[in-house]
C-alpha cells in the first residue's frame, strides 16, 4: 500500500469517526427519557430517583457502545471495500471511499472511486449486511454514465464536495480533501456540455 493510499484511507476514517460529545449526550438523554416513559407507562407511576439515574446511566453506556460499534463497522467496511476493489481490479492504483455530507455530518456511502491506467472509475457495492464482505458490485467508468461537474472544498469537515451525474441523475458526494487526490480528480471534472458521449 502506497503512502498516499494509506493517508487517504486513514484520513477518510478520521473524518468519518468524529465523535461529537453533544450528539452523544443528546442521544443519551433521548434514550433515557424514552426509558423513563416506558417505566412510567408500565407501572402507571413515576419511577424512583434511583431507577431514573440507572436508566440514564444505561442510556449513556448504550450510546457510547453503539457509537464505538458503528466506528468499528465503518473501519471494517473501508478495509473490505479496498480489498474487494484490488481483488476485482488488480491494476487499480488508488482507492478512495465515497462519503456524503448530510447536514453537519459526513457518512460513508456504499461506493468508492478508484484510478486504474489513468482512468477514473466508481465501484458501487450491492447493499449487504454489516458483517459480510462485498460479493457484488457495479463498475462505472467516468465518462458517459458517470461524470463529475464540479468540486468545492469544505474545510470544516476536511472533505471535498463533488457534484456530478450518475445514469443521467444528479449525484453529489464527498471525498477526503487531499491535495494529491484533488489534483488527480481535477483532470476528470467536466461541465455538462463537455461530457463524453
Amino acid at each position: 500500500m502506497s503512502d498516499l493510499q494509506k493517508s487517504l484511507i486513514d484520513q477518510s476514517f478520521k473524518t468519518l469517526k468524529v465523535i461529537e460529545p453533544k450528539k452523544i449526550i443528546l442521544s443519551s438523554v433521548l434514550y433515557a427519557v424514552l426509558g423513563v416513559a416506558v417505566a412510567y407507562f408500565a407501572s402507571k407511576e413515576w419511577p424512583s430517583v434511583d431507577l431514573i439515574v440507572l436508566i440514564f446511566i444505561i442510556a449513556f453506556v448504550y450510546t457510547i457502545v453503539r457509537t464505538l460499534f458503528l466506528l468499528q463497522m465503518t473501519k471494517r467496511m473501508i478495509k473490505t471495500y479496498y480489498e474487494y476493489v484490488l481483488r476485482l481490479h488488480p491494476k487499480a492504483d488508488l482507492f478512495v471511499p465515497i462519503m456524503e455530507k448530510v447536514g453537519s455530518n459526513v457518512i460513508m456511502k456504499r461506493a468508492a472511486l478508484f484510478f486504474a491506467e489513468d482512468k477514473l472509475f466508481m465501484e458501487a457495492f450491492k447493499e449487504q449486511s454489516l458483517f459480510t464482505k462485498p460479493r457484488e458490485s457495479l463498475t462505472i467508468e467516468h465518462g458517459k454514465d458517470f461524470f463529475i461537474k464540479s468540486m468545492t472544498v469544505f474545510e470544516p469537515k476536511n472533505v471535498s464536495l463533488f457534484q456530478g451525474t450518475l445514469a443521467n441523475t444528479d449525484y453529489n458526494f464527498a471525498l477526503i480533501n487531499h491535495p494529491s487526490l484533488n489534483q488527480r480528480i481535477q483532470a476528470f471534472i467536466k461541465s455538462p456540455e463537455n461530457k463524453e458521449v
